[in-house]
């Protein structure tokens, strides 16, 4: 718990650092009764200057310049500040009303007397709620929305302005008209900023730049979790993360340089700033809620669901007037179900949940940014929006977090399903199936009999093909056994140690080919298929045995067929089980090897068949140059036991005789084909002939 509240603290201290709000700031000149004298600053050298302190007041009066000598101020208020912070004669203002500001700005001399080729000065308007008008030296400047005396005449708008003016003496006077009768606040609750025109210029870039950057993370991070959701629909909790994202990024449009107003009429953009905002706090404790659903309780969750569903529906029907008066009672409420969030993160850390540490620093990190927006849009101390880069710090930790738990979990089904393939776990599978096929078919008794019958006969041909074939291993090893006992021929118990040693070796190969061949015969065997390119494939079977036939003194060549006339160009692809396969080819190699002296050539050969009907099929050859069998053998080699007899005529024991049987079943399987065929003296020859398929990049 304590390093996470180290990482908390290192992340919220790379925010202020990196919003400029950590350490104290130079103290600046202020506005004093309507006038600021900025003698001895210089911008080029002290930087942009927010006009700060007491305004011209003119209530509910709309002036223009020129019209001041007759008029007297009603009284001079605070910028920044809305109307209804402000007190006049004691009485505090309305917000939703209009006025006049107006403030003198005497430059410096220096600042005055400069070169006509200085930069011109410029001016940064935030905003001014909710329409105004300004005039610099008697000149209208800037304009957004429209000013008027009531409701209807005035047009709400929000569009931060950087306008440039020349300098024109050494005095400025600032005029604006504001009105507001559309939302909670009224008047310049963010003040103007006045300084070069290309120091303001870039810093409006760089902090559309921000914004925009802090939007393309949450796109990015949106767009992916949405993505994963489609890809695996049983786990919401990627669409709840993704809705976070496009949440935050649409409140991020909407606050600071107010991106969304550009695309969005005024009302729209306020009812988007304000939804996200309950949205993202819903979205997020939905995605809490799934990753601990231990922690959480419906009696809590549910209520909140609906607060949310009823504060969004306030905000769609409702005019701005009416919910934007609701913001505290907004925060608050996001507020909670962040700190209930961060609850729900402190139990499951508490009882050993993985990754909840990080993203428990990572929400006191968010925490902390809410806190700190909340005071500053209630005009408590001064700072900037810190949540949208909050919110992407913690998205980011999140999203790496849910990365590995969706890795965690691909692993942990992949060993399951690794673990269930065994030959008891299947066989009980089988006994369900068959159980369950039973009870649903009654009309089906003969079918079902006939397979209870093929399993009952494979059982009891099992039997017999052991007890047929373990006699002579027995007998030998019982044999020796009982001359070593007996102390016969001591000099050569070595020697007969070693021939148990072979035919007990023997038996266990011969235990596990007939295991093998008996669930293939009962169908107990799951093939994984996938479409692949032959030549690839068998390529890679070349590459991986090419250095163990060499070491056996034969060369190994690998060779492909030439595609006839009218026969497609493109290499053929089959649909198989490349592990059954392979063991299938490494079967057929062992024999070429056993077979083939040293010198001797072993090739394989791939390619397209000769086109059958409508069928397209693809062959694989193994060919060696061995000893050969005869002719009166070929018939019998793929049953089981058959040992043939080679060129020389001698019986070939060194196998279990069950090799080329499994090769056949497996090759079957797949729909295919195996054929045999040997010239005494001169080699044989196994060809695979397999239906050919569409391949694609993916796969089948």
């Amino acid at each position: 718990m304590k390093w996470t509240l180290r990482l908390a603290a290192a992340l919220w201290l790379v925010l202020l650092v990196g919003e400029g709000v950590a350490g104290a700031a130079a103290e600046k000149p202020e506005a004093v009764n309507g006038v600021l004298d900025l003698e001895g600053y210089s911008f080029e050298r002290d930087g942009a200057l927010a006009l700060n302190g007491e305004w011209e007041l003119y209530w509910q009066r709309l002036l223009e310049p020129g019209a001041f000598a007759d008029a007297a101020p009603t009284g001079y208020v605070r910028v920044p500040g809305s109307w209804k912070d402000q007190k006049l004669d004691g009485v505090s203002l309305t917000n939703q009303s209009f006025a006049t500001y107006r403030l003198v700005v005497r430059l410096d001399p220096e600042e005055a007397a400069a070169p006509a080729d200085r930069p011109i000065l410029s001016m940064r308007i935030p905003g001014a709620a909710s329409a105004y008008k300004l005039w610099i030296n008697g000149r209208q400047v800037a304009s957004v929305g429209k000013v008027g005396v009531d409701a209807a005449e005035m047009k709400p708008g929000n569009n931060p302005t950087i306008v440039a003016f020349p300098l024109e003496g050494r005095e400025l006077e600032l005029v604006l008209q504001a009105s507001n009768f559309v939302q909670r606040k009224g008047g310049l609750w963010i003040a103007p900023v006045l300084g070069e025109y290309e120091p303001l210029l870039q810093d409006g870039r760089v902090r559309i730049g921000y914004e925009l950057a802090i939007c393309g993370a949450l796109l990015v991070m949106a767009v992916y979790h949405v993505g994963f959701y489609l890809s695996r629909r049983k786990e919401p909790s990627a669409l709840y993360f993704a809705g976070v994202c496009l949440m935050i990024l649409l409140r991020t449009l909407s606050v600071g340089e107010s991106l969304i107003y550009r695309l969005l009429p005024w009302q729209l953009g306020v009812k988007t700033e304000y939804a996200s905002v309950i949205l993202a706090a819903l979205f997020f404790l939905l995605f809490v809620r799934r990753l601990y659903p231990r922690e959480t309780r419906a009696g809590i969750v549910r209520p909140a669901v609906w607060t949310s569903v009823a504060l969004t529906g306030l905000i769609a029907a409702a005019p701005a007037l009416v919910f934007t008066k609701a913001m505290l009672s907004i925060q608050l409420f996001v507020l909670a179900l962040l700190l209930y969030c961060a609850w729900l993160l402190v139990l499951a850390a508490m009882r050993g949940r993985a990754g909840t540490a990080a993203n428990l620093a990572g929400l006191l990190v968010l925490i902390l940014c809410v806190v700190n927006d909340v005071v500053y849009y209630n005009r408590l101390f001064e700072s900037r929006d810190l949540s949208p880069l909050g919110i992407v710090m913690f998205l980011f930790v999140q999203a790496l977090n849910l990365s590995r738990s969706f890795s965690e979990a691909f692993a942990s089904a992949e060993r399951l399903s690794e673990e269930l393939t065994g030959v008891n776990a299947r066989l009980e599978r089988q006994v369900e199936e068959r159980t369950s096929e039973l009870r649903e078919a009654n009309g089906n008794l003969v079918a079902s009999n006939r397979e209870l019958l093929q399993l009952q006969e494979s059982r009891r041909q099992l039997l017999t093909d052991i007890s047929h074939e373990l006699g002579h291993p027995l007998t030998t090893i019982q044999g020796y056994v009982r001359a070593m006992i007996d102390g016969i021929e001591p000099r050569r118990r070595d020697e007969h140690l070693r021939i148990v040693q072979d035919n007990t070796q023997l038996l266990n190969r011969m235990f596990k080919d007939l295991l093998e061949l008996a669930k293939m015969e009962t169908h107990q065997i799951e093939f994984r298929f996938a479409v692949v390119p032959l030549d690839e494939y068998v390529d890679r079977l070349y590459r991986k045995y090419e250095r163990e036939v060499a070491e056996a003194g034969i060369r190994f060549e690998r060779r492909r067929l030439p595609v006839g006339p009218g026969s497609e160009a493109s290499e053929p692809a089959v649909r198989l089980d490349m592990y059954r396969m392979e063991q299938a080819f490494v079967n057929l190699l062992s024999n070429a090897k056993k077979h083939t002296p040293p010198g001797g050539t072993i090739r394989v050969t791939t390619g397209r068949a000769e086109p059958s009907g409508d069928s397209c099929r693809a062959v694989v050859r193994v060919e060696d140059t061995g000893s050969g069998i005869e002719p009166e053998h070929h018939r019998h080699l793929f049953e089981r036991f058959y040992k043939a007899r080679r060129a020389h005529g001698e019986a070939d024991n060194s196998g279990t005789g069950l090799g080329l049987a499994i090769v056949k079943g497996i090759v079957e399987a797949h729909g295919g084909t195996i054929e045999a065929s040997s010239v005494p003296g001169e080699g044989s020859a196994f060809t695979i002939t397999l239906p050919t398929a569409a391949y694609s990049e993916d796969g089948e």
